[in-house]
């Protein structure tokens, strides 16, 4: 477990000792956040046709090691699904 972990745990413990002290409440979310912020959300990114185009105009496509983003890029640009190699 992390450190974030670790502190939603002992907030939870101190919550539960403790459910009159509002800091453990306001440590529970904090914490619960910290995590959702390093993992983040479970809703993808989807690329918009105007992300595809102006990561074509900047050149972020053919950056050599992004194959697989290559494949990602040109799907969102073409609008077709292609697989990740």
């Amino acid at each position: 477990m992390g450190d974030f972990e670790f502190a939603l745990v002992f907030y939870h413990r101190g919550y539960r000792l403790r459910p009159e002290l509002q800091k453990f409440r306001l440590g529970i979310e904090k914490s619960q956040q910290a995590i959702v912020n390093c993992i983040g959300s479970k809703r993808p990114h989807a690329v918009t046709p105007a992300e595809a185009a102006r990561w074509a105009a900047d050149g972020r496509a053919a950056q050599p090691g992004t194959q697989g983003q290559q494949s990602l890029f040109a799907s969102a640009v073409t609008g077709s699904v292609a697989t990740l190699r």
